[in-house]
């Protein structure tokens, strides 16, 4: 950082400027504990737990609509660390749910997690359309990536494309080679600043 900009920017402006983007973020952002009780939650969230559409809010704590779905995210959150992972989740009568989860802290008395989540038909625009200048990739790679970041399946690409699934297959290593990264988890993490 300019060492003139530190003296006049203080931490806790920082902290201000993100924490504000937070909540005017498109994306469904939550703070909960490892019982999944809603710590707190940006205005996106806050939509689609008012209309039940990826989690509700029951008693305090989110749930996806089944005590056999909320166990499988509290057991994946206790396996998280500091960095980003992926719990996908199709639950009944709804779309399916992608949520990133982090492990902000934890201590002897349990843990805090950040939830950013969505449904794939419903997800927020891209803010840098064009993965295909940013990152080299050919025309139909940049198509393969942005159908996967919609949580579309390598069966489902292939038919949606009228491809076969080896060619969306070679897309996909050619999409993680190109990005370095070697998982969807991590292909996710590695775009979450433009989308």
């Amino acid at each position: 950082m300019d060492k003139q900009v530190s003296k006049v920017v203080t931490t806790e402006q920082v902290d201000a400027l993100i924490l504000s983007w937070s909540y005017d973020s498109p994306w469904p952002i939550a703070v909960t504990d490892g019982d999944l009780a809603l710590l707190w939650c940006n205005k996106s969230a806050q939509a689609e737990i008012d209309e039940a559409r990826s989690f509700a809010l029951v008693e305090g704590s989110l749930t996806l609509g089944s005590d056999e779905d909320d166990s499988e995210l509290r057991t994946f959150l206790q396996g998280c660390g500091d960095e980003d992972r992926l719990f996908s989740r199709k639950t009944s009568g709804k779309d399916e749910v992608l949520v990133r989860c982090r492990i902000i802290s934890r201590n002897s008395d349990g843990y805090v997690a950040g939830l950013s989540f969505f449904r794939p038909s419903a997800r927020p625009p891209l803010k840098h359309p064009s993965f295909k200048k940013l990152f080299g990739l050919t025309s139909a790679e940049e198509r393969v990536l942005l159908l996967l970041l919609d949580g579309a399946s390598a069966d489902n690409i292939a038919a949606i494309l009228t491809t076969s699934l080896a060619t969306v297959r070679k897309h996909v290593s050619n999409i993680y080679g190109k990005l370095k990264v070697r998982s969807r988890e991590a292909l996710f993490a590695r775009l979450r600043m433009y989308y």
